[in-house]
Order: structure tokens, then C-alpha cells, then sequence
């Protein structure tokens, strides 16, 4: 990691970006790791995401 983070500083990345990437991805890879756990239908999750985008996109 320190390899990756060091690319970001030379980015321009400041260490608060970094945390929340580094944040970001700790949730995602946790969430993957539940579902396939789960046996989560792909399907099934790709049609509750487009609801969720279409509700945020309508401001409801």
C-alpha cells in the first residue's frame, strides 16, 4: 500500500483523500465478500442499483 499511496501524493492527492479512498475501498471489499458469501443473485442486485440510481437521479 505504501507504494499506491506514494503515487497518489506525487498526484496531488491529499492525505484526507487517501483516507477516504483507502475507506472506500475497505466497504467495498467487505460488501463484496458478504454477497458473494451469500450466494447474492447478480441479477437481482443489478436491478435494486438501477432503482437506487433512478431514485437519487429523481430527487424524491
Amino acid at each position: 500500500m505504501p507504494f499506491l499511496t506514494g503515487l497518489a501524493q506525487l498526484g496531488g492527492a491529499s492525505d484526507e483523500e487517501i483516507a477516504e479512498a483507502i475507506a472506500v475501498a475497505s466497504g467495498v471489499a467487505r460488501d463484496s465478500v458478504y454477497l458473494n458469501g451469500i450466494s447474492y443473485d447478480h441479477g437481482q442486485f443489478m436491478d435494486e442499483l438501477a432503482q437506487v440510481a433512478e431514485h437519487a437521479q429523481s430527487g424524491d
